[in-house]
C-alpha cells in the first residue's frame, strides 16, 4: 500500500490534484442474473444484469448484453 501512495502522491503533484486514500468497504455484493429469451424464430438472446431484490445504495451493478458465444455455449447446456 506504501508504495502505490508514494505513486499516488508524485502522479498528484504534477497534475495538480489531490489524492487521498480511506478506508472503503471490503465486502461485496453480487447480484447476477442470465436474462434469456428464445424468440418464436429459435434465436436466443439475452442480457445479464442483477436481480431487483436485495439492492442498496452501496452496490455495484454490471447491465449489458449478452454476446453470440456465449449464448452458444447456454443453448447448448439448456438442449436435451
Amino acid at each position: 500500500m506504501e508504495k502505490w501512495k508514494a505513486v499516488s502522491a508524485r502522479a498528484g503533484k504534477k497534475l495538480n490534484v489531490k489524492i487521498s486514500f480511506d478506508h472503503y468497504r471490503t465486502r461485496c455484493h453480487f447480484h447476477d442474473r442470465f436474462y434469456l429469451a428464445v424468440h418464436s424464430s429459435a434465436v436466443m438472446s439475452g442480457l445479464f444484469g442483477p436481480s431487483l431484490s436485495g439492492l442498496s445504495a452501496n452496490d455495484f451493478v454490471l447491465i449489458g448484453e449478452l454476446e453470440r458465444p456465449v449464448l452458444d455455449r447456454m443453448k447448448a447446456y439448456l438442449e436435451i
